[in-house]
């Protein structure tokens, strides 16, 4: 991309749009020098499954130019260098306000044009990233019945429910047996207007082997929750996935650690 001047919100706001800006992206503040401010901003395009592998992002160099006013002064900030954005935009032309937010402090750029280039193309290794809200559970033995949830639970102190989309109260001869996929289990006592936890897929693969992928909405449940993976995890499982991280049958101890199961 060649060199592009922003002059207005406008401006700014259509290649925002033009980027699909919100998704996928971060930005940092780069460089500080000769009173100018640059900003990369760094979007992915090429996305890793799991951590390991490489995943493509294109950069952007956005920076002020004929600055006139910061506020605050920089002085009187520590070190911003380095430190990602919570958001940009622009909040006024002629001349431009560029509003960034760094570590909660609002900061107002004052200055005459911004310029805009492509910086570079980067590919990196994907880090791991575990997500304790969801996990994807791989198992070598058909789905459980509904009611082998309620049971399981009754042995380690709860009862249990299912419920519907709005919560409501699901009895389990009306469940399928091979795919409930959707509905959600809670404990009776918890809030009426709980949503409990999700089974956004409980179906068999094949004849021998089943997939489950739960999905926590209700953060106040993390005891529920850590005892339903734990009944998931005494069925015959052969691979877990929380994140972009993969278990297999040998690092389930490290699974179990994470989730202090």
């Amino acid at each position: 991309m060649k060199e592009k001047r922003i002059y207005t919100k406008e401006d700014f706001d259509k290649w925002k749009s033009n980027k699909d800006f919100v998704m996928n992206t971060t930005m940092f503040i780069h460089n500080i020098h000769n009173k100018e401010i640059e900003i990369l901003i760094k979007k992915k395009i090429e996305f890793a499954n799991l951590a390991g592998e490489k995943e493509k992002s294109i950069v952007y160099s956005l920076q002020t130019c004929e600055l006139n006013k910061i506020i605050p002064d920089l002085s009187k900030l520590s070190n911003i260098q380095g430190k990602y954005l919570n958001k940009i935009s622009i909040i006024s032309d002629n001349p431009i306000i560029l509003e960034i937010e760094v570590e909660e402090i609002v900061i107002n750029i004052d200055c005459k044009y911004l310029t805009l280039r492509s910086y570079q193309d980067i590919t990196e290794v994907a880090k791991p990233i575990i997500n304790k809200y969801v996990v994807k559970f791989i198992l070598n033995e058909k789905l459980p019945l509904p009611t082998f949830w309620i049971e399981q639970l009754k042995v380690v102190g709860y009862s249990a429910t299912f419920i519907g989309y709005f919560g409501e109260t699901i009895l389990l001869s009306d469940i399928p047996r091979d795919d409930y996929s959707s509905f959600s289990i809670k404990p009776l006592d918890s809030d009426k207007f709980s949503l409990g936890i999700n089974f956004c897929k409980a179906i068999n693969i094949t004849n021998h082997q089943s997939e489950i992928i739960l999905d926590l909405h209700d953060d106040t449940l993390q005891s529920f929750w850590k005892s339903l993976i734990g009944i998931v995890c005494s069925l015959n499982v052969s691979k877990i996935k929380s994140g972009n991280v993969e278990f297999h049958k040998s690092d389930f101890i490290e699974f179990k650690k994470i989730f202090e199961i």
